[in-house]
């Protein structure tokens, strides 16, 4: 009776937690005598995982006076997941060299991805993430930039997608990605994690869209003779002047109507703490102004660098060239399971689904003709039930198309993840020395509508021993007697 007492224990306690771990495997041996009223030091260690799935083992060890009567393996079922993806902004120069020589499944990426842009596009991405020259010539057209050409946006989203692309393959060589996780990307994210994770697209193929993707947004917007666009991007700071995440949408469309200029919230960060907005250069000086004036310098800042409106309706008319541009990259027809109630697309942050109600979702906030045409004629009923992998692929052109011209909608996208799907794990795919991503996550943790919420955050370079459970906690070193296997009935 005591034997099985302890082993009832010895499983909770291996499952122990604020969210209690799943147990997928049990074996319990006794080595000596329990008696009533003994008192049973128990130990709890983590020794190792599965070579996929990312499945924990962990040792637990009871001791009475020093010497150990029993001891207990479990096999724990990983936690939920949500993988996220960052978008452009978090490139520096030789960022993921740790990858490319620590991992072999890295390694081969950033080689065919070189091969890839040497062969098709005319540069050396590995060039120019370790190199950054700031003057390059590809084909007839020269490149310049005086912070390197790693900043120009068509090789910056190139280069952040490699990175994605090989630190994915080095959880999935490892074993440690956690099978049927959500996903979801910030922007340029959104595509490497489609490519990455989801093995939509390959390697190649996210490497042409978002080279595409980059060109588009640059050349669709104006430029003067010496290069310089009239648009800026800000990092509005509401809560800094008392303004709730209710209010900030009218408050910059306030300032864009009395000051007759361009601005847009573009990306929708942290509620009531952190949006970027983008607009003409009078307007954003207008905002920062105000802004300021309310609430301190602090309250609105520049963002350096960019002088495309991303995300914003100023790029709409790039659309339609672009769907075709996807529509010419995408496999004929699509993994359906690998996005059906895992993929969040950043145009509605809600998952992915075949069905009326989220195409309806979509012509909520973008005019999809090709959508709408499906709708009314009752043929995307007749295509998700006989041909699903085809109507998933016109969804995908939709939500890729239109999101470079849309907001980034993360606030609702975190709290799908934290509320509503309550993951327990949020881990970022991306750069140590800049987890934008994480720390996201951490702030809207923070808040006090999120006070119930137990989730872990990490960021794959930063934490890589947590993330592939290369880390076990060894329990306290104990003397003891050699243990004697005996009868464990």
């Amino acid at each position: 009776m005591h034997g099985m007492w302890l082993s009832a224990t010895a499983q909770h306690l291996a499952t122990a937690g604020k969210r209690p771990a799943r147990l997928i495997g049990w074996t319990y041996s006794m080595f000596g005598m329990v008696q009533l009223n003994d008192a049973v030091d128990i130990t709890v260690e983590r020794i190792g995982r599965s070579a996929r799935g990312a499945i924990s083992a962990v040792e637990v060890t009871c001791r009475v006076d020093g010497n150990v009567v029993s001891r207990g393996q479990a096999l724990l079922a990983p936690p939920t997941t949500a993988y996220v993806y960052p978008g452009q902004g978090i490139q520096s120069p030789g960022m993921a060299s740790g990858d490319r020589s620590a991992s072999a499944a890295a390694r081969a990426v950033w080689e065919r991805a070189d091969s890839h842009t040497r062969n098709e596009l005319g540069f050396s991405i590995v060039q120019i993430v370790d190199e950054n020259p700031t003057v390059l010539r590809v084909g007839e057209t020269v490149f310049r930039h005086p912070k390197g050409v790693l900043y120009l946006t068509q090789f910056t989203q190139v280069a952040l997608a490699v990175v994605a692309y090989g630190q994915t393959e080095r959880l999935r060589e490892a074993g440690t990605i956690v099978p049927g996780s959500l996903y979801a990307g910030h922007s340029l994210g959104e595509y490497t994690a489609l490519a990455s994770l989801a093995n939509i697209f390959d390697l190649e193929a996210v490497i042409d869209i978002v080279f595409s993707r980059g060109s588009a947004m640059h050349s669709l917007v104006e430029r003067d003779a010496a290069g310089r666009s009239n648009y800026r991007l800000g990092a509005l700071r509401p809560n800094m002047f008392g303004l709730s995440d209710a209010e900030v949408v009218d408050y910059v469309a306030d300032i864009a109507e009395r000051t007759g200029e361009f601005l847009e919230i573009v990306n929708f960060n942290v509620a009531g703490q952190q949006y970027a907005v983008a607009g003409t250069v009078a307007g954003l000086k207008a905002l920062a102004a105000d802004a300021q004036e309310r609430g301190g310098k602090r309250a609105y800042v520049e963002i350096p660098g960019i002088d495309v409106p991303f995300h914003s309706r100023v790029l709409r008319p790039g659309v339609p060239a672009f769907a075709d541009k996807l529509d010419s990259l995408l496999p004929e027809e699509l993994d359906v399971d690998a996005l059906v109630d895992r993929y969040v697309p950043n145009l509605v942050a809600r998952p992915f689904e075949l069905t009326r109600d989220f195409a309806e979702a979509i012509l909520d906030v973008v005019p999809s003709e090709p959508l709408k045409k499906l709708l009314d004629s009752g043929e995307f009923e007749r295509q998700a039930t006989d041909s699903p992998a085809k109507l998933a692929r016109v969804l995908m052109i939709e939500l890729l198309s239109w999101q470079f011209a849309s907001p980034v909608r993360w606030i609702e996208t975190q709290d799908l993840l934290i509320n509503e799907a309550k993951v327990e794990h949020i881990v970022e795919v991306g750069l140590a020395s800049a987890p934008t991503l994480a720390n996201l996550a951490a702030r809207t943790l923070d808040l006090a509508e999120n006070a119930g919420a137990s989730v872990r955050v990490f960021n794959v370079e930063r934490d890589a021993d947590a993330v592939n459970l290369a880390d076990p906690k060894s329990a306290p070193v104990v003397e003891e007697a050699a243990p004697r296997p005996r009868n464990t009935c």
